[in-house]
């Protein structure tokens, strides 16, 4: 059977019980290896990271989880003020030196942002959509930007 990359990616909030991008990844570790107890993960050197990743705290992991997964998982985060941003790659085996720049990229491309929640609404899924995406007018990104009660401001 042929095996194409897969990527996907979580927001994984800060707790007490894991306040730090480590105490997340360890809990993901923990998951992990209590499902598939023959997985082996280990964390690569932050040395190989390359471009835009380098300039953010990042923690990369390589895995080798189950063999139908077709090849190994490499688990990305990036950390953030309140939280972590979680990419993991399923890679096709062989293909690493193709799909593990990719997912530094988009991890190096990830724009963190925060909103001023005091008083307002919750954004709807469709402002939540519309403010970062190019495919929509730019007078209405421009709008949702400069509105006074839904100040977004880049971090």
């Amino acid at each position: 059977m042929k095996m194409c990359p897969f990527l996907y990616g979580a927001i994984v909030l800060k707790t007490e019980a894991a306040p730090t991008m480590e105490a997340i990844a360890a809990e993901d570790e923990r998951v992990v290896t209590a499902k598939y107890p023959k997985a082996r993960l280990e964390v690569l050197p932050s040395s190989s990271l390359k471009g835009a990743v380098t300039s953010r705290r990042a923690y990369l992991r390589l895995g080798h989880v189950d063999p139908s997964y077709g090849g190994p998982e490499y688990s990305l985060y990036l950390d953030m003020p309140k939280g972590v941003l979680r990419l993991v790659l399923l890679c096709p085996s062989g293909h690493d030196d193709t799909y593990l720049p990719v997912l530094e990229w988009v991890g190096g491309g990830a724009v963190l942002m925060s909103r001023k929640d005091e008083g307002n609404p919750p954004l709807t899924p469709r402002e939540m959509n519309v403010v970062g995406c190019k495919l929509f007018p730019l007078g209405l990104r421009e709008s949702l930007l400069k509105s006074e009660d839904r100040e977004l401001t880049v971090i």
